[in-house]
């Protein structure tokens, strides 16, 4: 995780140091769009970062503060970035790019606010799935339960039935043999 913050905060540092080479130097509008192009790519692997860490979980405080200062060295570096296109008169360039990553940032709020929805959702499907197959097994179980009673009683019924007709033989012998019910 940290690795990955590592190298996206590298990146900006790294554009940081060619907007200050820039400054130095007569910037052109070539250089200047080759910077907002790496800066946007260092911004999406920033987003990037961040969608996929939410995604899973809360970020740790620590996590959060090392957001929190990659999002603000990216501020910083936008504001070089505006102020090298001004100095080099290509502000309709910086004008682009900032309505690009604008755009990209708001599709990325929807892509989260979507996500969020599609996985609510499907918690509610896999929950409701859960409980139609717990009331799904505890008819089965109760209908099984019964049924083994039913057998049982079954059982026991026809048990008593021979028992009564064994002691009803073991009386009528005691009778004929003896003339009382037991000897």
């Amino acid at each position: 995780m940290f690795a990955e913050l590592s190298a996206i905060v590298g990146t900006i540092s790294a554009i940081n140091g060619a907007i200050n080479t820039l400054k130095e130097g007569k910037a052109n509008a070539a250089d200047v769009g080759r910077l907002i192009g790496k800066f946007g790519a260092a911004n999406g692997k920033l987003d990037e970062f961040e969608r996929k860490k939410k995604l899973r979980r809360p970020l740790t405080p620590a996590e959060a503060m090392d957001l929190s200062i990659a999002r603000r060295n990216t501020a910083n570096t936008m504001r070089q970035l505006k102020d090298l296109c001004l100095m080099a008169g290509c502000m309709d360039v910086y004008n682009d790019a900032e309505r690009i990553r604008k755009n990209s940032e708001l599709d990325q709020r929807v892509w989260l606010k979507d996500v969020a929805v599609k996985r609510r959702k499907r918690r509610e499907k896999i929950q409701g799935i859960g409980l139609t197959l717990f009331f799904v097994a505890s008819l089965v179980f109760l209908g099984w339960g019964g049924y083994i009673v039913y057998q049982g009683w079954q059982q026991a019924n026809t048990n008593s039935r021979l028992n009564d007709l064994k002691e009803n033989r073991e009386i009528m012998r005691n009778i004929r043999r003896c003339g009382y019910t037991k000897c």
